[in-house]
């Protein structure tokens, strides 16, 4: 988080460092936090330039289309991951299908082996 975070990310890591807590841990517990409100309630993740209220559809449909070549690689060693992972009722499956509709972004999955 301190190396390769958002910038914000970074800097409220120094500031629990330079207040004496232990970064790491705050760090952590706030991350899980956040991941477990968006998935929890169905909130698709986008990067901070897609979140600007005047980002244009082609920069939210970008950072999807970005955001699903890093995402999918990952979850190819799986067996049978197109189901568990990116199926309709699981979290990232809502997410590419909101991207999808949404913004028409490019985000197919590989057919089953």
């Amino acid at each position: 988080m301190s190396q390769w975070g958002d910038s914000d990310w970074k800097d409220r890591y120094d500031r629990w460092e330079a207040n004496g807590q232990h970064a790491l841990y705050c760090g952590a517990k706030r991350y899980l936090r956040l991941v477990k409100v968006l998935t929890t309630n169905q909130i698709a993740y986008q990067s901070q330039a897609a979140r600007q209220p005047d980002a244009s559809k082609k920069v939210r449909r970008a950072d999807a289309e970005a955001t699903w070549a890093k995402l999918l690689p990952k979850w190819k060693v799986i067996p049978n991951y197109q189901e568990l992972v990116f199926g309709e009722d699981k979290p990232l499956g809502f997410w590419r299908l909101v991207m999808m509709d949404l913004y028409g972004a490019e985000m197919h999955l590989p057919k089953k082996r």
